[in-house]
């Protein structure tokens, strides 16, 4: 991987809209970043030579196009714009293609980001007349006819060692770019020089002593700390059709693909390949260098109006408060700073508190312009002084496989999320597991686990729907304890006694158009949320399992087909950090 210092010299009037407002009267306030400094943001450099650089390659045989579709990736395929193979598992048309090229923002230099203010007005085309109520004020941090630079830099790793190459042809792209910015045609964001430093070598690779890595390899697991450069977009929600808000965790699955994109482990003849898919990506989450990483609370807590307390569904039964008239309030009825709501956050503790910064983003059509109907928005997380605290389990590597693996973990990641941030990693040894729980345990889920399969949603049918889902569980949990002990213990599903206490919810769309669950026609996963608890009896002899589901995460469901219990057919696999879970001995 290289890296090359870019400086952009812009004269004004220069517009690049932001979204939060600076002051009374401004309609449209420049662009800031995170920390609050004026910028030329590097996702609208990437499309400016984006699509220059497509255009080049469409009149030139210099530039095959194929590179640069390389350079850039390719957007994953939606069921409209490939109806025919829109939920065909696995189909190569969902896959996103990632690029090779990555461009950070572009901070103004050379002064403090102070601004004034200019107007523009609309004039009426027929009359060529000022048109009344059309006049717009314009936060403008360059004054007409200043000249000032940007600076910030690209990141570019190839598969062919040509990152020099395409470096070139980036610079060619810039030059044959005349504005940047809004209102071009009305003479804003004249580009008067390119700078584009020669390419510096950027080493990723992580040292980790070899006396750690036996530490790490005899415990089985070590701690992933990750620290981010920037806001960061990962498991985004949808408020609506093009607005998108991320979540501060991280799926494991998320790291292992921005470290395969480093390591080449995404190349099915990498010895890595194998490696980084059988090892266990926990969830990273946030937290303070000297915390520890954050736990999910239970969904079984309930609150007790008369007497201030909160108890466990788990343990004593709401039921019996409610028969002698008390008050009870579930956590989806507490509201933030309520009395249950800080009670519970004693108990799980969790110092981070959100902060998102908003960026809106249009495409760019074949003239160079934004194209219309093509605007969204996404509010990324700010990493703030917060480092993301997870966990690598060796799974089902043998010891030499995981200590290969962790040789090969690189320091620096790059094209993290929505947002293409890069990120810091290191990894620290952790205490081997010990404790063995046996008799009545309790088990929470940490994070979200897919327990079911389509066909399992039809057993037990007979049963009221209750019961159903309790014996759908307890069906789950006795395959498993099954299947982690190879068979050899005896035992009937009605001997874990489950009682559990647990939500679940359907993802479909994309996550059932590239990882179909079925193959008869379309059909929603459903997963059970995170927080969901169970408890139940461990028969004799399978303590060891327990043990298995506590390092290496809960198993598929048996009734999955051999493609959808690995990533490849199903998201939800236990490698990438799902089914993760937390025991206890029952009281």
């Amino acid at each position: 991987m290289k890296c090359y210092n870019l400086t952009i010299s812009v004269t004004g009037p220069l517009m690049i809209a932001g979204i939060e407002a600076i002051a009374h009267g401004v309609d449209a306030p420049f662009l800031r970043n995170h920390e609050g400094r004026i910028i030329i943001p590097g996702s609208q450099i990437r499309g400016v030579v984006r699509h220059v650089m497509r255009a080049m390659a469409a009149k030139s045989d210099r530039l095959p196009e194929e590179k640069a579709d390389r350079l850039f990736g390719q957007v994953s395929a939606t069921a409209g714009e490939n109806a025919d193979e829109a939920f065909e598992s696995n189909s190569s048309a969902w896959e996103p293609r990632y690029g090779e090229i990555e461009f950070s923002d572009l901070v103004i230099e050379g002064r403090e980001d102070r601004s004034s203010a200019m107007t523009r007005v609309a004039v009426d085309g027929f009359t060529g007349a000022v048109s009344h109520g059309s006049l717009q004020v314009l936060e403008q941090p360059i004054a007409v006819g200043e000249t000032i630079d940007f600076s910030g830099y690209i990141e570019i790793q190839t598969k062919d060692g040509d990152e020099d190459e395409m470096a070139d042809w980036v610079r060619k792209a810039l030059i044959l770019t005349p504005a940047i910015g809004a209102h071009k045609s009305a003479g804003f964001g004249k580009i008067e020089r390119i700078l584009l430093e020669n390419g510096v070598e950027t080493k990723t690779e992580y040292a980790v002593d070899e006396g750690v890595i036996a530490q790490i390899v005899r415990a089985g697991a070590a701690e992933v700390v990750l620290v981010f450069d920037a806001p960061f977009l990962v498991s985004s929600g949808r408020w609506n059709t093009n607005l998108f808000t991320g979540s501060p965790d991280v799926p494991g699955s998320v790291l292992k693909a921005a470290i395969a994109q480093s390591t080449g482990a995404n190349e099915t003849d990498s010895s890595l390949y194998q490696s980084l898919a059988g090892c266990v990506m926990a969830e990273l989450r946030p937290a303070r260098e000297d915390e520890t990483r954050p736990m999910t609370p239970p969904l079984s807590l309930y609150y007790l109006e008369t007497m201030g307390e909160l108890l466990d569904a788990i343990d004593v039964s709401p039921s019996d408060w409610a028969e002698d008239g008390e008050m009870i309030s579930f956590a989806m009825d507490w509201k933030e700073g309520s009395k249950p709501f800080e009670l519970r956050s004693q108990s799980y503790p969790r110092s981070f508190d959100a902060s998102y910064h908003v960026r809106t983003h249009t495409a760019i059509n074949d003239s160079g312009t934004a194209d219309t109907g093509k605007l969204f928005t996404f509010a990324a997380v700010e990493p703030k002084d917060f480092v993301w605290k997870g966990r690598i389990s060796k799974g089902a590597l043998n010891d030499d496989e995981f200590a290969e693996l962790l040789r090969a973990l690189p320091g620096r990641l790059l094209g993290i999320g929505k947002t293409r941030v890069s990120a810091s990693l290191s990894i620290q040894p952790v205490e081997p597991i010990s404790d063995r729980i046996s008799g009545e345990v309790i088990m929470v889920l940490e994070t979200d686990a897919c327990l079911h399969t389509p066909n399992d949603l039809f057993a037990f049918g007979d049963e009221p729907a209750e019961e159903q889902l309790r014996l759908q569980y307890q069906a789950y949990l006795a395959g498993a304890l099954r299947d982690r002990t190879g068979n050899s213990i005896v035992f009937s599903d009605e001997d874990l006694n489950l009682k559990f206490y647990a939500s679940q919810r359907r993802l479909g769309g994309y996550l059932s158009a590239r990882y179909a669950p079925t193959d008869d026609g379309y059909y929603p996963w459903l997963v059970t949320n995170a927080g969901s608890v169970f408890r139940f009896v461990v028969p004799e002899g399978c303590e060891v399992a327990l043990e298995s589901f506590v390092s290496c995460g809960l198993p598929v469901p048996a009734g999955f087909d051999t493609a959808r219990k690995h990533w490849q057919g199903n998201p939800f696999v236990p490698e990438n950090g799902f089914g993760e879970v937390r025991m206890s001995s029952a009281k």
